[in-house]
């Protein structure tokens, strides 16, 4: 499919850099920070990407020799060119099955990863009530099909955990957010999606390998009982 170009836009994407960050960060705050000061306007085209337009090309070009200002919020500055696009959504995924004894933000945080980089959870872990499911918002590559199916192994015990994509109303709780580390976004969104996730432990068999067996309790595995399954991805076993 071949359609036109905004030609108001590329007047003003020729003055402009294009900024790139290890964490997600807020576009009301960067305006604040950055223009009259630094730039005339700043978009986003992702969490993790920045466009910052300037006054005049000579503005933008000195942005480029010197940028320690900017250097304070991202890792990259470089001129704009046609071929920035965004590559991440921001998602929000529903994690149903996890055991109450089970439900700590490492685990939440290893679940997220599989997809992408967790942004913040509906409800601060003390505060949970109803333990049938959470809601996690994230960050994650846009062409990633959010849903999964996995065995999540807390001690001696597997419970099936169902992952999948969900709508969200609920504001940004600050007590919910985690705190940001230093890897990258492409560190944490790989496109092989559930095959590598950083998750440690032993390999564990698939929902769709298990159809067949007998699950003690209905919602758990115990290690006895899952001896001689076949193994294979998902991977996923936590050991609390």
């Amino acid at each position: 499919m071949k359609r036109e170009t905004n030609v108001n836009f590329m007047e003003w994407l020729t003055r402009s850099v294009v900024c790139e960050s290890e964490e997600p960060r807020d576009l009301k705050i960067l305006s604040n920070a950055l223009v009259k000061d630094e730039c005339s306007k700043i978009c986003a085209l992702s969490k993790f990407k920045f466009i910052l337009t300037y006054h005049t090309v000579e503005q933008m070009e000195e942005s480029l020799k010197n940028h320690e200002k900017l250097d304070n919020w991202f890792h990259n500055v470089k001129k704009w060119d046609i071929y920035e696009v965004c590559e991440t959504r921001r998602a929000c995924i529903e994690v149903f099955g996890v055991p109450s004894h089970g439900w700590t933000l490492h685990n939440f945080e290893n679940i997220a990863s599989m997809w992408g980089k967790i942004v913040c959870l509906e409800t601060p872990i003390e505060d949970t009530i109803p333990f049938e499911s959470t809601k996690i918002l994230i960050d994650s590559d846009k062409f990633h099909d959010i849903v999964g199916r996995f065995i999540l192994h807390i001690g001696d015990v597997g419970y099936r955990i169902l992952v999948k994509e969900a709508s969200y109303t609920f504001e940004i709780n600050p007590r919910c957010i985690v705190p940001t580390r230093s890897s990258s976004m492409e560190d944490k969104v790989s496109n092989e999606g559930v095959k590598k996730s950083e998750i440690h432990g032993d390999d564990v068999a698939s929902i769709k390998e298990m159809e067949n067996s007998r699950w003690p309790n209905a919602n758990r595995v115990d290690a006895a009982s899952s001896e001689g399954i076949i193994r294979g991805t998902p991977r996923l076993e936590f050991e609390v």
